[in-house]
Order: structure tokens, then C-alpha cells, then sequence
């Protein structure tokens, strides 16, 4: 485990946090691969700290939503979606993810 990843996850502050991260500190210095639209390009490599950090910060946007609170997360596969989904699992709110509009240019046009 890297010194970063055992900083991040050595504070799991709640059971969920420990559910989500907790076996990733134990499988050492992994994370997500991420793709973009273009298949030639490599994929991005996001740590699980990172990760962690991030959800941390949309579960801290989040303060207004009450327990069990659905909010929709425009779901793609960039990192802040997923990180929003996350930070909502452990503000203990439901995220509600949905597909970006196919028609009328798609996500750039909406």
C-alpha cells in the first residue's frame, strides 16, 4: 500500500467508508481506469485515494440532502459523476444516476 493511499483510507470515518475503501487499502496501490470517448487514447488512472478525497468533497456538497434523499448525477464516465455517486453513498443520500441525452447534440448540446 503507498504512503498516500494508507493516509487516506487510515481515517475511514464511518462503516460505509470502510465498505467502499476499505478492501481497496488492502489490495495495495490500485484505482480506476477511466476512458474517454476516444478509444485510442489511454486510459486514465484515477488512485483510490484520489477517489476517496473527491467523494469526500461532493459527500461535503451535499449537506443539504437528508437521509435516504434521492439526487440525480448526470452519469458518465468522467470522474466527477463518480465521484458525486459516492459522495452521495456516504452522505447516506440516493443517488439517481441517468444517461446523457442521446438526441439534439448529446451532452454538448444540452
Amino acid at each position: 500500500m503507498t504512503a498516500s493511499l494508507a493516509d487516506a483510507l487510515g481515517s475511514l470515518v464511518s462503516p460505509v467508508e470502510e465498505a467502499l475503501f476499505g478492501a481497496a487499502a488492502a489490495r495495495g496501490p490500485r484505482g480506476l481506469l477511466l476512458y474517454g470517448e476516444d478509444p485510442r487514447e489511454a486510459p486514465r488512472r484515477v488512485g483510490y485515494d484520489e477517489l476517496l478525497r473527491r467523494a469526500r468533497g461532493a459527500a461535503c456538497g451535499l449537506d443539504r440532502l437528508g437521509p435516504g434523499a434521492p439526487f440525480l448525477v448526470l452519469a458518465t464516465s468522467e470522474l466527477g459523476p463518480i465521484s458525486a455517486i459516492l459522495g452521495g453513498i456516504l452522505r447516506g443520500a440516493a443517488p439517481v444516476p441517468t444517461t446523457p441525452p442521446a438526441g439534439l447534440g448529446g451532452l454538448v448540446g444540452w
